[in-house]
């Protein structure tokens, strides 16, 4: 059993952990996590006394509740002898995951978002082969016409910025998993 919060969450799992607060035994408190974020509607998990420390369980209910992002958490204690007695003791963030359906067939978007740019920007810049014009109006009867072309190099520059956050993510992601920092290379040698 972890003694820790926990800091990853996939929604529809069961997690439970246990926690000492130094001040605070359970004996003589009571202890509630609250889960808030702007991702979505967040969640209050209540705590069981387990000796002088705490014992916590968030259901595979309570976690599917929660919408996938960044959740920050705050634990109160309350006083037993003295409910109006309260104390936040700690916090921290959770980042709560994407649980998959038990259906297959569902798809799942697996790229960052910093990805999802990147390749918007690659698919406008292959439109921008074919045509540079972003507004074109005609007025009648005067004649009038105006015309606005994008400018290819604040594409460019978009795209240099968002390869570097893609290659960025993409060694973090490495590193992780175990992998070494600097992607390997092979080189082929020809010769007759």
């Amino acid at each position: 059993m972890r003694t820790t919060e926990p800091t990853i969450i996939t929604q529809g799992e069961q997690i439970e952990w246990t926690r000492s607060i130094s001040g605070y035994p359970a004996d003589e408190w009571t202890l509630q996590y609250r889960f808030r974020s702007n991702a979505g509607p967040g969640v209050n998990v209540d705590a069981v006394a387990d000796d002088t420390q705490f014992a916590i369980t968030m259901t595979a209910a309570e976690t599917a509740s929660l919408s996938a992002g960044r959740y920050i958490w705050q634990a109160w204690a309350t006083n037993i002898a003295d409910t109006a007695n309260i104390v936040r003791v700690c916090e921290g963030q959770v980042d709560v995951r994407l649980g998959f359906s038990e259906n297959p067939t569902h798809t799942v978007e697996t790229r960052s978002a910093n990805e999802i740019a990147l390749a918007s920007i690659d698919a406008a810049m292959t439109a921008f082969a074919t045509s540079d014009v972003l507004e074109y109006e005609i007025s009648t009867p005067a004649g009038s016409r105006r015309v606005k072309r994008s400018a290819r190099s604040d594409l460019m520059n978009l795209r240099k910025y968002y390869a570097q956050l893609v290659s960025l993510e993409r060694t973090r992601d490495r590193l992780r998993n175990g992998g070494s920092l600097m992607k390997s290379i092979g080189i082929v040698a020809g010769g007759n």
